[in-house]
């Protein structure tokens, strides 16, 4: 990947192996109304998770390489476990009777860590769309589920309820350690996503979306 070509080549295995991982096991979600189209659309789940990936230090990533080895050796898959805790936000009461009591537990020591992280993350993402707009309008909404698509926060809580307390943990250190830099979350995130799609930055990316809208 020339626009990430920086990164280490040990975490760029290690990233790469992670979204194997990751992939195998959405080819498994069962969805309700049939497979998604997404399932065959292997280029904008490598872009999003890579991107996503890339922002996490070594320690954190090699902890949830090793989440996604253990769930998959007792047949776990987390990616459908992630879609399942989003149904809280989007669909409590499908949640509350069908989903609940078939999924891990959250501990307090996680919850408190799932806390902390989403706090941090979602202020990021605040900030990022009132700094860019046009770019935020493409995107999902934050907290709210009024419109039809699932919100941010709901992805955000989902996928962190499937880690493990090393993985979490190792996160929020990360997190708390970048905002103490005064580094920003959603700036790496999204940054890491348009340059995948060729363009040098994000206010690039926002004035050909202005271009295109003329």
């Amino acid at each position: 990947m020339e626009h990430f070509n920086k990164i280490d080549p040990q975490k760029e295995d290690l990233i790469q192996e992670i979204i194997r991982r990751e992939w195998d096991m959405f080819q498994d979600v069962e969805n309700i109304g049939g497979r998604a189209s997404c399932q065959d659309d292997w280029e904008t789940f490598h872009i999003m998770r890579y991107s996503q990936a890339a922002m996490m230090d070594p320690e954190t990533l090699k902890h949830y390489e090793q989440d996604l080895k253990s769930a998959a050796a007792i047949g776990r898959n987390l990616i459908m476990e992630k879609y399942a805790y989003m149904m809280e936000f989007t669909d409590r009461d499908y949640y509350e009777k069908n989903l609940k009591e078939h999924l891990p537990g959250i501990s307090e020591k996680k919850a408190e860590l799932i806390e902390k992280i989403s706090s941090i993350m979602l202020a990021s993402e605040k900030s990022f769309c009132q700094k860019h707009p046009r770019f935020a309008q493409k995107g999902r909404p934050l907290t709210s589920t009024d419109m039809d698509m699932t919100p941010f926060y709901a992805y955000l809580v989902g996928e962190l309820k499937t880690y493990s307390e090393a993985t979490l943990t190792a996160l929020f250190h990360l997190v708390e350690r970048m905002e103490s830099r005064g580094q920003s979350t959603a700036e790496v995130i999204h940054g890491n996503v348009v340059r995948l799609y060729g363009y040098d930055s994000v206010q690039q990316a926002e004035d050909a979306m202005e271009r295109s809208s003329r």
